[in-house]
C-alpha cells in the first residue's frame, strides 16, 4: 500500500495551471513526483507551463498540457475526454481555474456573461469534473485526492457577487463530494 503522502508516479490534473495558485500547485506536485496535467485556456500559456515543469529539477517529459475553456458548457467534457484518452484514470484533481475578475464587476455592473463564466468555471465544471473523476477513481480502486481552491470571500463579501457566490458554492460542493466519495478512499478538501 502506498504512503498517503507519497504522490510519485500519480497522475494529477490541475485546472487553472497557467498562472497564480494553479501554476504553483502544478509546480509543487511535479516536484514531488506526480505526473502533472496542466490545464488552461490558452495554448501558449499551457505550453509554457509544461515546458517549465519538464525543464525543472525532476526533468523529463512527464508533464503534459490540455487546453480547455471551463466557462463553456462542454469545456469540462473535452478536458476530461482528452485526459482520459492520453493518461487514463487520475489520482489527484486540483480545481484552481477561475476567470479573471475586475473590480468593476460589482452587483450593479457584473454582466450575465461574466456571471455565467464565473459560475460555470468554478461550480459547474468543477462539479462535473470531480464527479466523473471520482467515478474513474472508484472503478479503478484508486485512493484519490481532490482539492478545490476556494477563497476567503466564500464567507465575506468582496463587492464581486459572482466570485463570492461561486466560491461559497464551492464550499458546499466540497462537503457534498466528500460525503459521497469518502467511503471509497477519496479525500475532498477546499
Amino acid at each position: 500500500m502506498q504512503d498517503s503522502t507519497d504522490i510519485r508516479g500519480l497522475i494529477a490534473l490541475v485546472t487553472g495551471a497557467t498562472n497564480g495558485i494553479g501554476r504553483e500547485v502544478a509546480r509543487a506536485l511535479h516536484k514531488e513526483g506526480a505526473r502533472v496535467v496542466a490545464a488552461g485556456i490558452s495554448t501558449d500559456e499551457v505550453d509554457a507551463v509544461v515546458e517549465d515543469l519538464n525543464a525543472g529539477p525532476t526533468g523529463g517529459d512527464d508533464a503534459v498540457g490540455v487546453v480547455a475553456d471551463l466557462a463553456s458548457a462542454d469545456g469540462w467534457k473535452s478536458l476530461l475526454a482528452e485526459v482520459r484518452d492520453q493518461l487514463g484514470a487520475l489520482s489527484v484533481f486540483v480545481h484552481s481555474a477561475s476567470p479573471p475578475r475586475g473590480e468593476e464587476q460589482t452587483v450593479f455592473d457584473v454582466t450575465e456573461d461574466e456571471w455565467d463564466a464565473m459560475v460555470n468555471t468554478n461550480l459547474r465544471s468543477g462539479f462535473f469534473l470531480a464527479r466523473e473523476i471520482a467515478r474513474d477513481m472508484i472503478s479503478a480502486q484508486l485512493p484519490g485526492r481532490m482539492v478545490f481552491v476556494t477563497s476567503q470571500h466564500r464567507h465575506s463579501p468582496r463587492n464581486l457577487p459572482h466570485y463570492s457566490a461561486a466560491k461559497a458554492g464551492q464550499v458546499m460542493l466540497v462537503k457534498e463530494l466528500a460525503r459521497a466519495v469518502g467511503a471509497h478512499g477519496i479525500r475532498v478538501n477546499g
